[in-house]
């Protein structure tokens, strides 16, 4: 592979140097030279340890170089080239890459810079630094890496989060001494350090965070950061990731109405009603020792403290119990957390309000609907009937009750009956009473009828319960 570098790096130098301008003065010609190179001469290094082979490269002529191809070979046949598109005067470069000598010797290493001569020079015996590596037998030397075991991908601001890596040394010696750095991404690194791991070991470095900012974070991980240890391998000492920080949610209660319920559902004057509120705590966290206050819109406010431990997704009923005295229209408000103790993440929907109607409490109604008398144009001393027709006009029955029934004149109350009933009269119902008399003196002119003449019965309205009639009458007594 390292061959097919070289040749496509010729044909590229050699494609660029006949596309050039003629005519260009000799004098400005670049001048490469390897500076440095490592291994150096006489360099002792150990089979099986990687090391870096790399160099300096220079251009110390007066004009531009480039392009051309460096060759780095550490003598056992595992060569690289780099190849660049230009040098300028002055500048310098360095070309490397992790090699391991497998096997105990002596080995010619070098750098040639320019290794294709596309470059023309004015110093082209400078372009190569030659070494003498000696490589000793193996030895036991230690390789520390890492494993991630837990490594969150998300995290949430102000929340703690762990990173647990696992340590494991993968050489052959004990790893003596040696320090991990963390760094998470926000703040100051955190370091642990190990007096020894055995080959095979592994240990588990745990770095705690808290970040306070959002968004995308990297992370960075290095083992034996000030180099310590001779390893093996020094390529798996440093690993990196990325975390995405999630804003915090916040833990707040939210007193919520669910569910009203009235019983009865009509609600009359004298009666008790009972107002069911159902409601729940729909936040995240618990609502604790708040108050609830009811209006029935007559009567003062009812405020409840109780010390309640309302769960996330908890629920429960307060009932409050009312009896009205008046009829009408009233509006009815239930508030959760009246007091304001508890801070919600929606202070808007505490309160609920309801129109109730309010009925007039059931009483009958006691009326005289008709007076009916026979004969009509009764004499004195005549036998005579009224036949009086008593309706409950009311929304309740109406227990037994008397009726007064008079004969009066324009100017005198003459004579009265007293008729009385306990048979129970339902709403629209209606009673017949009869009520038969001698008619006394000539000149009557009235027959009149009293329900509940003696107001034993409540009633919706007092002021109906009379009613009279005319009668037409002969003067003259019958022979």
């Amino acid at each position: 592979m390292h061959g097919n570098i070289v040749v496509f790096c010729t044909i590229l130098l050699v494609a660029v140097v006949l596309a050039a301008p003629l005519g260009v003065a000799d004098s400005w010609l670049p001048d490469l030279t390897v500076d440095t190179a490592f291994p150096a001469n006489e360099s002792v290094i150990y089979a099986g340890t990687q090391i870096m082979i790399r160099s300096q490269l220079s251009n110390i002529g007066t004009g531009q170089a480039g392009p051309f191809c460096t060759l780095l070979d550490p003598g056992d046949g595992n060569s690289q080239a780099f190849c660049r598109p230009n040098l300028w005067p002055g500048q310098h470069r360095e070309e490397g890459f992790w090699h391991v000598y497998a096997e105990a010797g002596t080995y010619d290493s070098r750098v040639v810079v320019d290794v294709n001569q596309a470059a023309n020079e004015e110093d082209e015996t400078n372009n190569e630094l030659a070494s003498v590596v000696q490589v000793l037998p193996a030895i036991p030397v230690a390789d520390v890496a890492f494993v991630p075991l837990s490594v969150p991908e998300n995290a949430t601001n102000s929340e703690p989060v762990l990173f647990v890596f696992g340590i494991r040394n993968d050489g052959t010696a004990i790893a003596a001494h040696f320090c991990s750095r963390f760094f998470s991404g926000e703040g100051s690194p955190q370091t642990t350090c190990h007096d020894e791991l055995l080959p095979g070991e592994q240990v588990n470095d745990t770095f705690a965070v808290t970040y306070a900012n959002n968004l995308w974070k990297t992370w960075f991980l290095g083992l034996d950061t000030d180099n310590e240890l001779l390893e093996s391998n020094e390529t798996n000492n440093f690993g990196e990731g990325h975390v995405f920080v999630h804003p915090r949610e916040t833990l707040l209660a939210d007193l919520r109405f669910v569910e009203y319920e009235l019983l009865p559902t009509i609600v009359t004057v004298g009666m008790p009603a009972t107002f069911m509120y159902h409601f729940g705590n729909f936040g995240n966290a618990p609502a604790n020792a708040f108050c609830t206050t009811f209006q029935s819109g007559v009567s003062e406010w009812d405020t409840r403290c109780n010390n309640y431990q309302l769960a996330p997704g908890e629920e429960t009923t307060e009932s409050f119990t009312v009896t009205y005295t008046e009829p009408g229209e009233h509006v009815v408000a239930f508030s959760l957390d009246s007091m304001g103790w508890i801070n919600e993440s929606d202070e808007y929907n505490n309160r609920v309000t309801r129109m109730v109607t309010v009925q007039p409490q059931p009483l009958p109604d006691l009326v005289v609907e008709q007076i009916a008398t026979l004969p009509l144009r009764p004499q004195p001393g005549q036998l005579f009937s009224s036949r009086v027709v008593v309706k409950n006009i009311g929304t309740a029955a109406a227990d037994g009750s008397c009726t007064r029934v008079t004969f009066s004149t324009p100017d005198a109350f003459l004579q009265s009956r007293l008729v009385c009933t306990q048979i129970p009269l339902p709403p629209g119902q209606r009673i017949t009473l009869l009520v038969q008399t001698t008619w006394p003196q000539a000149g009557i002119r009235t027959v009149s009828a009293y329900a509940d003449v003696n107001t034993t019965i409540t009633e919706l309205d007092e002021t109906n319960n009379e009613r009279s009639v005319p009668v037409r009458q002969i003067s003259v007594a019958l022979e």
